[in-house]
């Protein structure tokens, strides 16, 4: 049976992948209790957790399979398993239906800004924007919108109600580091286009778009996520910061600069691999990307207490020189400049946070901290 099946599979224009093929084949076959046929297709690599027939274009030929000749004898250890199997097939719905609890940690760590009707997210070191368009909902807007082929339009996400359909770009960032970006395209209440856009730097993030992507379609977002454009504090992984007068901005979500007085990015983590992972990336593409003009001078750890936490951190300093520090700095001279950069992972309040801290040499040291003052805000040095 298990050699039919792959043999029938290679003749049918499904249009899809191998594993949207043996996950919708499994659901019948769970759906009709035929435990035999289900341990064949979990032996070729079936995945229960996905939505059966994704690219609803598959029915007949799962079932003319499934009519098939099977072996009629199964192991108890094959009937345990498969029992099993039914549970963790119906176990996302049930936690997804049921799930406030977790939507609450996930929103202590989202933070949002809207800036020209575009709402921006920050969570586990991945952005998101959603854009409600005044453009209607058709194949053709959407392959114009995205350059792209119809054809490439063959994937929809079973937990959005709406019609709707994902596109996924994988990009080399850097060396080595990869892009990913996935669009959700979804048919609206006014019948035009809403689009959702998930940015991830080496690393997929799967299992968020499935959580999230209802939550900002549903407008279930709270409000207490959306940080305001024009501000004096700031919400700094659940603690609330006064900045004073200082004319600080956004310069992308969680990412904020005050001239002369430095400028911090972060975003807030479930675990500390993931906080870990954030922090490395941004300080490989920074090291071998952006500063390609730069020499780094200094590399070291040093000893610093992050919001109450004693930890190390990496410190490095680049420096500019003639023409480029010129032009970063806009000080019209040949004069040498350096940029000081903190890389930090630290446990926040339940959560883990990722944040880089930097500084130029001519921002405004606190004399007591040795460091500007939107820094010092969270974090000190043990040793100046």
């Amino acid at each position: 049976m298990a050699k039919k099946f792959i043999n029938d599979k290679v003749n049918i224009e499904t249009g899809g992948e191998d594993e949207y093929f043996a996950s919708g084949a499994l659901e019948i076959a769970i759906a009709a209790q035929d435990i035999c046929f289900v341990k064949q297709l979990l032996d070729k690599g079936a995945d229960p957790n996905r939505a059966f027939n994704e690219m609803r274009k598959c029915r007949t030929c799962f079932l003319k399979i499934y009519k098939s000749d099977a072996p009629k004898k199964c192991t108890n250890k094959s009937l345990m398993k498969i029992n099993v199997l039914i549970l963790f097939a119906w176990l996302p719905a049930l936690l997804f239906a049921q799930n406030k609890p977790a939507n609450n940690k996930l929103f202590e760590r989202l933070q949002a800004i809207t800036e020209n009707k575009v709402d921006y997210y920050d969570v586990d070191g991945v952005t998101i924007t959603c854009q409600v368009t005044q453009i209607p909902f058709s194949k053709e807007n959407i392959c114009k919108g995205l350059s792209i082929q119809e054809s490439e339009l063959k994937k929809s996400s079973p937990a959005i109600a709406a019609t709707n359909f994902v596109f996924e770009q994988i990009d080399t960032l850097c060396g080595d580091i990869l892009q990913y970006s996935t669009n959700y395209i979804v048919q609206n209440e006014k019948g035009n286009i809403t689009h959702i856009i998930y940015m991830s730097v080496n690393k997929r993030c799967d299992e968020l778009q499935q959580i999230l992507t209802p939550l900002i379609l549903e407008k279930k977002i709270p409000e207490s996520v959306y940080n305001k454009k024009f501000f004096n504090t700031l919400n700094f992984a659940g603690r609330k910061i006064e900045l004073g007068t200082y004319a600080c901005g956004w310069t992308n979500v969680n990412c904020v600069q005050c001239p002369y007085h430095g400028e911090m990015s972060w975003s807030v983590h479930k675990d500390s691999a993931d906080a870990a992972l954030s922090v490395e990336t941004q300080r490989y593409v920074t090291a071998n990307c952006k500063m390609q003009a730069a020499q780094p001078t200094a590399d070291e750890w040093v000893a610093v207490v992050f919001e109450n936490q004693p930890l190390k951190a990496r410190r490095i300093t680049y420096r500019f020189e003639g023409e480029t520090a010129a032009l970063l700095l806009n000080t019209g001279g040949g004069n040498t400049h350096s940029l000081t950069i903190y890389y930090v992972v630290a446990p926040v309040r339940g959560n883990y946070v990722s944040c880089i801290l930097s500084f130029w040499n001519n921002d405004l040291l606190e004399e007591a901290s040795g460091l500007p003052s939107l820094l010092e805000k969270v974090m000190q040095l043990k040793e100046k």
